[in-house]
């Protein structure tokens, strides 16, 4: 199955920014603010509601800039986890 895990979704939704994606079978989408109806409430630093290994592909975008540089390293490992 084709998993997108898309962090930072924001109010708006993959269809309306990336074409690319528009095969993906499964979007789940993960954002700090719940008043952006994500389906799992968190942040790219921790994205521990998302199982291990359970996507296909990453989208984030306009993201990783608004994170203090400590927190990178932790953001990128937590994609790699995913």
């Amino acid at each position: 199955m084709n998993t997108l895990l898309h962090l930072g979704c924001g109010a708006s939704r993959i269809e309306q920014t990336t074409s690319e994606f528009n095969s993906v079978l499964v979007r789940v989408c993960i954002d700090i603010n719940a008043l952006n109806q994500p389906v799992i409430i968190g942040s790219m630093t921790d994205t521990s509601a998302a199982d291990s290994e359970s996507v296909d592909s990453i989208c984030s975008s306009h993201n990783v800039e608004r994170l203090y540089p400590l927190k990178v390293q932790i953001a990128l490992a937590e994609f790699h986890r995913a």
